[in-house]
């Protein structure tokens, strides 16, 4: 009889399948853009066998035992996928005993969804870069070239498994970071819609207003995104705006884990009901919060509270079904009270030389903000000395983000705009360098309006040096509903302790 394998979720893991039910998964994109070469798919099939040996979590699925979730192992290999579906689209990944992970291709796009239990974007970064490195061996790359990135057949660390959050947990008692009732972006959904609008802008004409002005870039984006919302809102705000950042807690405790290790801070203003608030006003209040919020003890108050949550005997009792309505219920009244948005920003990713020149862009797609019941997911990467800004939308209003984006550019950023959604629908007769004359901001060269307001765009003076529009498919696939494979039979004695477990992590 076949061994049967499985493993425990991290403790964060343990939340984020609490909110998963039989059509959702917690799903992120992470994306890397070749500059010249088309995906070959049966090339990128052996790169993803070759990671497996590194990655081997990769190869579980999430199931609900009768105390806690745990990770199964599955018995075939991520699938490799044509590109069909809307980025990162609501459904959910881990059917008929497959992986919770699909790798994607569509033109010069190679993209990794996934679901959130396996680790946070710290780790996928690694795997991406493993993946793309793995690519390219395949393709006459010289491996010695790829210093830093870690190979399929290297063995990797104990460490890289780990649950960080039970190796830090102390049973000190720290106070928590206090949250004021925040601001709610309205959610007016669209059934089997989401719409990812992105800005790509050079960091080098970013990284000199931050410095004026005595900012991380983290606090000038989360600056710009509460002075858009104030602008936009239909009333005026009496609550506190909380741009709510995921902030990497292998910062301060030291760790090689691929699996989640994050904690959020937040960086708020209230405009007590004024909408004349300027962006000056909120850069000096907003000055120096991660800072002040992104303390070492701090951080470890969230571990410990986040580690005894799962630990105490009431959790340990309840059963799994009713821990998920209790768990998916805490989520969601977190999320509509104590955060406004959710920016991630992954910062500056630093790749090997050869990789550099092949790649154009890295792209985070946060998922759909259903998930959590919120209006949009924001999230940041940058690479090669640009920073790619997403808006990851399940609504048709996007005010929001094009006054995020008019505000960058008006500080004579040169931003440039593309979107999953009106990408080269109504392609231009001549192919040529645009801008849009209502927000500001440069279109990419295939696109017949601008994504942000329907506009005509107009000539551009100069054209982009660097990019090339990346392309989606269009029309997108409909999504079908396929029922999840049940393996309820517990035929021996590992499944029998995976499935009645009462330590969860």
């Amino acid at each position: 009889m076949k061994k049967y394998e499985w493993m425990k979720n991290d403790t964060a893991a343990i939340m984020f399948s609490a909110i998963e039910g039989s059509k959702q998964s917690r799903i992120f994109r992470l994306s890397a853009v070749f500059k010249n070469e088309e995906i070959d798919p049966e090339r990128l099939k052996k790169a993803v066998e070759n990671i497996i040996p590194r990655y081997p979590l990769l190869m579980y699925r999430d199931v609900k035992g009768y105390y806690w979730a745990y990770l199964e192992k599955c018995d075939v290999l991520p699938a490799v996928l044509p590109e069909e579906n809307r980025p990162a689209e609501l459904r959910r990944l881990g059917r008929d005993g497959a992986p919770e992970i699909v790798f994607l291709y569509y033109k010069r796009r190679l993209s990794i969804e996934a679901n959130h239990i396996y680790g946070d974007g710290t780790g996928f970064v690694e795997i991406l870069k493993s993946v793309v490195a793995e690519y390219m061996v395949l393709g006459g790359a010289d491996r010695a070239d790829f210093d830093g990135v870690r190979f399929g057949d290297e063995k990797g660390s104990d460490e890289e498994l780990e649950n960080a959050f039970r190796r830090y947990a102390t049973k000190e008692k720290l106070p928590k970071v206090k949250r004021e009732e925040s601001y709610v972006l309205p959610k007016s959904y669209v059934k089997d819609y989401q719409n990812y609008i992105c800005g790509i802008l050079p960091f080098g004409e970013l990284k000199p207003l931050c410095k004026e002005r005595d900012l991380t870039v983290t606090e000038f984006i989360a600056s710009a995104m509460i002075l858009a919302i104030i602008r936009t809102a239909k009333e005026p705000i009496t609550k506190t705006v909380i741009i709510d950042i995921p902030v990497n807690l292998r910062q301060f405790f030291p760790s090689e884990s691929i699996r989640n290790f994050t904690s959020p801070m937040p960086i708020h203003f209230n405009p007590q009901g004024r909408t004349d608030v300027t962006h000056d006003e909120i850069i000096e209040a907003v000055r120096g919060q991660l800072k002040k919020y992104n303390t070492k003890e701090n951080q470890q108050a969230f571990i410990n509270h986040s580690f005894a949550m799962t630990q105490s005997l009431a959790a340990q009792l309840i059963l799994s079904i009713f821990k998920q309505w209790g768990m998916n219920a805490i989520q969601k009244k977190t999320h509509n009270s104590e955060m406004t948005v959710v920016f991630t920003n992954m910062g500056n990713i630093k790749m090997p030389r050869v990789m550099s020149d092949a790649i154009e862009r890295f792209e985070l797609v946060g998922g759909d903000a259903r998930v959590y019941d919120m209006s949009v997911f924001t999230s940041a990467i940058s690479v090669n000395g640009y920073m790619h800004i997403g808006f990851n939308y399940s609504t048709k209003d996007v005010s929001f983000c094009r006054e995020f984006f008019r505000i960058l550019a008006s500080y004579g950023i040169s931003v440039r705009v593309e979107s999953s959604d009106e990408n080269a629908v109504e392609a231009a007769t001549e192919i040529a360098p645009k801008m849009c004359s209502e927000c500001g901001v440069r279109i990419g060269e295939e696109y017949g309006k601008c994504p942000l307001c329907g506009s005509v765009p107009v000539k551009a003076e100069t054209a982009d040096s660097y990019f090339k529009t990346a392309l989606y498919p269009q029309p997108y696939k409909p999504y079908k509903h396929i029922p999840r494979k049940k393996k309820n039979n517990i035929y021996d004695i590992d499944r029998f302790h995976a499935w009645f477990n009462m330590d969860p992590s």
